[in-house]
């Protein structure tokens, strides 16, 4: 685009730390959020980043306790991209030498794009509240996550003026399992949901979009479907999400990693007459640490379109997507 710079700045920022000598430390500037296993908000793909102009404090009321707070506005990319802000706090307590459990709450204002069904809006004024608890940890070889989040706001109506309430939910759980073998084989599962809208005249909003700040590994590497929101084809809008994910990794090396997972997608709310069924991704990435500085990454995804998006498109066709990435640190 020619209204973008050539040159963005990601990150520069001031930190205090220990300020007075008290468990308080202040960091201020543009900066990335990166918060349990990002879910929520965290520094989105490797080729866009996300990060955010503002402040934050940490404060530790004891060694096991962490609570941020902070207040932000989302830096634009592209001239005419909407303001977008974020305040809250985010808490983390260990409760076990591999276990931790948090807690947040966020507020954040801004013009991201809304589907009520066919109706596409963005209002500078909606604004939304999401309440979750993270629950994380591992216990020998097993590993687990639950996240559930709650959603309450108000957005524009989908026609006239005045708002619509936000009342939607959702959340994820994932479980993996270690073996003590050779290359450390691991397996793992996750399911995750994000309640749908169909009907854009009740004075309800009930989409959840409580993981639009970040890529995550669970909508695939791909982003065809980009969040648990839902997806539009041709204008056509599917809403809400249910997502099923399984895969494998092991490490051939000390230093390579080999990962496979299939995601399987489902809408939570269609139009009438028409499939829930979104399709599957499958995604090969590979990564090797050449050295302690450089590291290298292949990505090699397929996604597999459902008969929602054949109807929607009238296509059948596939979607095919690769990547190289190298990482190098300095």
């Amino acid at each position: 685009m020619k209204d973008r710079s050539s040159i963005d700045l990601y990150q520069g920022y001031i930190e205090w730390e220990k300020v007075l000598g008290v468990p308080l430390s202040l960091k201020a500037g543009r900066q990335e959020f990166s918060y349990g296993s990002n879910f929520f908000i965290g520094p989105n793909d490797f080729y866009n980043g996300l990060s955010w102009d503002g402040m934050k404090a940490s404060i530790s009321p004891d060694k096991e306790w962490v609570i941020d707070i902070l207040g932000a506005k989302m830096v634009k990319l592209n001239h005419g991209d909407p303001n977008i802000y974020l305040s809250g706090l985010y808490s983390t307590y260990k409760i076990y030498k591999e276990g931790i459990l948090e807690g947040y709450l966020f507020y954040n204002r801004g013009g991201f794009p809304v589907s009520h069904r066919e109706f596409v809006l963005a209002d500078s004024g909606q604004w939304w509240l999401t309440l979750g608890v993270r629950f994380a940890g591992k216990i020998g070889p097993f590993d687990y996550e639950l996240e559930p989040q709650f959603q309450w706001g108000k957005v524009k109506k989908a026609v006239g003026d005045g708002k619509d309430k936000v009342k939607a939910y959702g959340g994820h759980l994932d479980f993996g399992y270690t073996f003590k073998l050779p290359w450390d084989p691991r397996i793992f599962t996750a399911y995750a949901f994000g309640s749908g809208d169909n009907d854009p005249f009740d004075r309800r909003y009930r989409e959840f979009h409580g993981n639009i700040f970040n890529d995550n590994y669970l909508v695939g590497d791909m982003s065809v479907v980009p969040d648990l929101g839902g997806v539009t084809v041709e204008g056509t809008h599917a809403s809400g999400m249910h997502l099923w994910v399984v895969g494998v990794s092991i490490n051939p090396l000390p230093d390579l990693n080999l990962t496979l997972r299939a995601h399987r997608f489902f809408a939570d709310k269609v139009p009438s007459d028409l499939s829930k069924d979104l399709g599957l991704e499958l995604d090969l990435s590979i990564s090797y640490k050449l050295t302690k500085e450089i590291s290298l990454g292949v990505g090699l995804d397929r996604f597999f379109t459902g008969r929602f998006f054949q109807q929607a498109s009238g296509s059948k066709r596939n979607i095919d997507y690769g990547s190289i990435q190298a990482q190098i640190e300095f």
